[in-house]
C-alpha cells in the first residue's frame, strides 16, 4: 500500500569541525511521504570561554603527568588535600614551574544532557575538539552547557521563545545589575534574531603560570585557529568572529591579546566575568600569609609554600594591584583601620613602593628572600652579575609594563565589551590590606626593620611592635574587590553588578544600582568568586551581553 500521510523528518548532527550530516535509511518505492532534513543554520558565531587562574589544566609539558587537574568532586578534593598536605616548599615551586607546564587539553568532561552527534561518545569527541577538555569541569561545564543550549535549542521552541528567554530576558536590564541606562530591555524580535546564527561553545585553557601576554599570544592563535576551522568551503559553516567570554584572570588574558590589532579584529565582542580588572590585595596577603580556609592545604598554608609559586611565576604576580588601583589610593596600611600609622603606595608606584621593596612591609622582605627559590631552579640558571632577588626585580619591571598597557586609554578594553562582577558585603574581601596593631606615637614606621616573621599573619618590628593581618572587611565577590571588578564602568558598554553591598565612593554607580526594586535578583546576596558562573545572574548578564553583539555580525545578514 502506498503511505502518502506525515512527513518524515531527519535531524542533522555535527561533526567536530561544524558540518552537518544525517543518517537514513532507505524506503520502498511506494513509500511516497515527503522527507525532510532539519539542518541549523550554516552561519556560525563561536564563543570562546577562557577560564580564570587555576582554571586550566596543566601536565609537564612534553609528557602526560598532570600539573594541575582541579578536583571536580569531594572524592577528588579529598584525595588532592592527602597529595598536597606532604608537598614541601621545595616540591610546589617544581611542581608549578611555569616553564615546565603546558595546557592539558585531555582533562574529564561533563557532557550533561548535550547531544550534538549521533550519540554520547560522538558528543564526547565534538567537545574534546572544541577544548572542553581544558578547562575546570565542575565549575565551568555546567555553564558552557546553559550556553549551548539556551542559545540553540532552548532559543526558539514552535515558534515561541524558550521558557529562560520568555521567563527573564525580556525584563529591564535594571533588575538584573544593570548599571548603563543605555542598555534597555530585549524585545521578542531581539532575540529571535538569534536564530538566524548558530552558537558554538569553545573553550581555551592557558598556561595560569606564564605572563598573561604570552597566554594572550595564544589566545589569538587559537582563535585563529577556530576561525579556520570555518573557513572551508562546501557545506562548512561560515564564521568570520567570534564573542569571547571570560572569568576571573582570563579577562586579563585577553586584554594582553588586544594589543596585538590584527588578533583583536577577529573578536566581535567579550564579556568579562569577575575580572580583577585592576587587580586584586589577596595577592600580596598571600604571599605574605599563605591562603585562607581549608583551601590553604593545596595551595598554601604559609608564606614558605606561597612565595616559591607565586614570586616565579608572571601570571600570578600580574593579578597585584595595578598602579591605577582604587584611583591610585593607599590600600595597604598599618596602625589601625580608621587612623593608619603607614599607607602605601602613596606615589602611585606600588611596584617600587611595595612589590619591589625589601622592607618589612614589601611583598618580600630582605628577611624573606630565602623563600624565593628553595628548589634552586633559578639559582642554577643565573647569568654573570645576577641573583634570584634581581630575576624577580626583573619579572616586577615587565609586570608594571604589562600594567600600563592595560590601563591606557583606548587599549585596555575591546570596544563591544560588558561585564559583571559581584559587589556583596557577605563575600569579605581585601580591598585593603591592613597591618594591624598598636603603634606608638611618633613612631616613624616605615623605617623599622622586621624583627621576626612567623610567615603566617604575626610580625614584630624592631623588637617592640607587633603587627597582626587583618582578616578581609571590603565587599566583593571573597577574591576581587569592588574596586577592581567595576573598574570597567564608564569604559565598558555594561556592567552589571550583583550583590548586597556597595562600592565605596563610587556614587554614581551606586544610584544607578539604587533605582532596581529591593527584590530585583541583583540585589540578593551573591555569589563567590570561584562559581560565579554557576549562578543564574552571570548566566543572565552573559546571554544579555552575547544577544546585544550578535547583530554586529554580518557574515548571516540578508539570509
Amino acid at each position: 500500500m502506498t503511505q502518502t500521510t506525515d512527513a518524515v523528518y531527519h535531524t542533522a548532527t555535527q561533526n567536530a569541525d561544524g558540518s552537518q550530516e544525517v543518517w537514513v535509511d532507505l524506503t520502498h518505492q511506494s513509500d511516497k511521504r515527503e522527507k525532510v532534513i532539519l539542518c541549523e543554520s550554516p552561519w556560525v558565531i563561536p564563543v570562546i570561554f577562557v577560564p580564570g587562574v587555576m582554571g586550566s589544566n596543566l601536565k609537564v609539558k612534553g609528557k602526560k603527568e598532570s600539573v594541575w587537574t582541579p578536583p571536580n568532586n569531594l572524592l577528588d578534593k579529598v584525595a588532592m588535600a592527602g597529595e598536597f598536605l606532604f608537598k614541601d616548599a621545595t616540591d610546589r615551586q617544581k611542581l608549578f614551574n611555569p616553564e615546565n607546564a603546558e595546557v592539558d587539553w585531555n582533562g574529564p568532561i561533563d557532557v550533561g544532557d548535550l547531544q550534538l552527534g549521533k550519540d554520547k561518545e560522538h558528543t564526547l569527541d565534538i567537545l574534546l575538539q572544541r577544548g572542553w577538555g581544558s578547562v575546570y569541569s565542575q565549575s565551568y561545564h555546567p555553564f558552557l552547557q546553559m550556553l549551548h543550549t539556551q542559545l540553540n535549542s532552548e532559543l526558539v521552541k514552535d515558534g515561541a521563545l524558550g521558557t529562560w528567554w520568555q521567563q527573564h530576558m525580556l525584563q529591564d536590564p535594571a533588575l538584573w545589575g544593570s548599571t548603563s541606562a543605555q542598555d534597555t530591555a530585549l524585545t521578542e524580535s531581539d532575540i529571535k534574531a538569534l536564530k538566524r546564527y548558530r552558537f558554538e561553545v569553545w573553550a581555551c585553557g592557558y598556561n595560569w603560570l606564564q605572563s598573561n601576554a604570552q597566554s594572550g599570544q595564544d589566545l589569538a592563535a587559537y582563535i585563529q585557529k577556530v576561525l579556520d576551522t570555518y573557513a572551508h568551503t562546501g557545506c562548512q559553516p561560515v564564521a568570520k568572529k567570534v564573542i569571547v567570554v571570560t572569568h576571573s584572570m582570563g579577562g586579563l588574558v585577553l586584554r594582553g591579546l588586544l594589543q596585538d590589532t590584527k588578533a583583536a579584529d577577529n573578536i566581535l565582542g567579550v564579556v568579562h566575568g569577575v575580572q580583577p580588572a585592576a587587580g586584586a590585595p589577596a595577592v600580596y596577603k598571600r604571599m605574605r600569609a599563605g591562603f585562607e580556609g581549608v583551601e590553604q592545604i593545596i595551595f598554601a598554608r604559609d608564606a614558605a609554600e606561597a612565595v616559591p609559586v607565586l614570586a616565579n611565576s608572571p601570571a600570578l604576580l600580574e593579578m597585584l594591584p595595578f598602579a591605577n588601583y582604587n584611583d591610585q589610593k593607599p590600600w595597604l596600611k598599618a596602625g589601625s583601620a580608621t587612623d593608619a600609622a603607614l599607607a602605601l603606595p602613596n606615589n602611585a608606584n606600588p611596584y617600587e613602593q611595595i612589590y619591589a621593596s625589601t622592607a618589612w612591609y614589601g611583598l618580600i622582605p630582605e628577611e624573606n628572600t630565602k623563600l624565593m627559590d628553595p628548589a634552586e631552579i633559578v639559582a642554577n640558571n643565573l647569568e654573570p652579575g645576577q641573583s634570584v632577588r634581581s630575576v624577580f626585580e626583573t619579572k616586577l619591571s615587565k609586570i608594571a609594563k604589562f600594567h600600563k598597557t592595560l590601563s591606557t586609554d583606548g587599549a585596555n578594553y575591546h570596544p563591544h565589551t560588558y561585564a559583571h562582577c559581584a559587589v556583596d558585603n557577605a563575600q569579605k574581601t581585601w580591598g585593603e590590606v591592613l597591618w594591624a596593631g598598636t603603634v606608638p606615637e611618633s613612631t616613624e614606621l616605615q623605617a623599622q626593620r622586621l624583627s621576626a616573621d612567623d610567615l603566617d599573619s604575626h610580625i614584630e618590628l624592631s623588637g617592640q611592635i607587633r603587627l597582626t593581618l587583618a582578616g578581609a572587611a571590603q565587599a566583593g565577590d571573597g577574591t576581587v574587590p569592588a574596586w577592581s571588578g567595576t573598574a570597567p564602568y564608564g569604559q565598558a558598554r555594561n556592567v552589571f553588578v550583583h550583590g548586597l553591598g556597595q562600592v565605596p565612593q563610587r556614587n554614581a554607580l551606586n544610584a544607578t544600582r539604587a533605582k532596581a526594586p529591593a527584590d530585583a535578583p541583583a540585589l540578593q546576596k551573591s555569589y563567590d568568586h570561584q562559581n560565579s558562573y554557576l549562578d543564574p545572574r552571570s548566566h543572565w548578564a552573559t546571554l544579555y551581553a552575547i544577544a546585544r553583539l550578535t547583530p554586529l555580525a554580518d557574515w548571516g545578514q540578508g539570509t
